[in-house]
């Protein structure tokens, strides 16, 4: 089995935020391993079919190195969420750009396929994003796959809980220890406003 140094990365994350995480296999290799990695990948674009009907919104915690924020995210596919941090910067990305902003104004902006970010709201696996390794990490309730997925020279590993079956986060390596994300509850969300996705506006 191999882990790839996003899923190391996932696991230093875990022991930080105090989790406790066991790395085991998910399968043989060859044909096995090949059809593992099928059926996952369909699990995927599946619970993704389910993003694009209505947005999703649970709990985040971002750790870029070893500094960590919580925030609330809200997710729709293809190419939307926003990530708001309680400390008060905001994170967001309205279908077409990814946009960073503190409390009072905008600070950076970048087409969202130009950003790592892409892989993940691209919300489909298989075409453009392809799949590299499928794993399973963890044990019992803590049970979860990890999705290493690639485009161009992007990558990230993408991590869902086993049961039920739903986003746990995402890893992306780079500089400083990269960005590492643990999302908590994620579930369809009801009445969420129609702006939401659009970006800020400041007096």
């Amino acid at each position: 089995m191999r882990i790839g140094r996003n899923s190391v990365s996932w696991v230093m994350a875990a022991v930080a935020l105090g989790t406790t995480v066991a790395v085991a296999p998910i399968g043989s290799t060859g044909q096995a391993q090949e059809d593992i990695e099928t059926a996952i990948t369909r699990r995927v674009n599946a619970y993704f079919e389910q993003m694009r009907a209505r947005p999703f919104r649970g709990r985040l915690t971002g750790c870029g190195g070893w500094d960590c924020n919580d925030a609330r995210i809200t997710i729709q596919m293809p190419g939307k969420v926003r990530i708001e941090y309680d400390y008060g910067s905001t994170v967001l990305a309205d279908g077409t750009d990814l946009i960073t902003y503190n409390r009072t104004e905008e600070l950076h902006r970048a087409p969202i396929d130009e950003t790592d970010l892409s892989l993940l709201l691209a919300g489909q696996l298989g075409d453009e994003v392809e799949v590299d390794a499928v794993e399973e990490i963890g044990e019992g309730s803590g049970a979860m796959y990890t999705v290493e997925v690639s485009r161009g020279r992007r990558h990230m590993t993408l991590f869902f809980s086993k049961q039920p079956f739903r986003l746990a986060g995402w890893a992306v390596d780079g500089p400083r220890g990269g960005f590492r994300a643990q999302v908590r509850g994620l579930r369809a969300a009801r009445n969420v406003p129609a702006d939401t996705f659009r970006p800020l506006q400041f007096n």
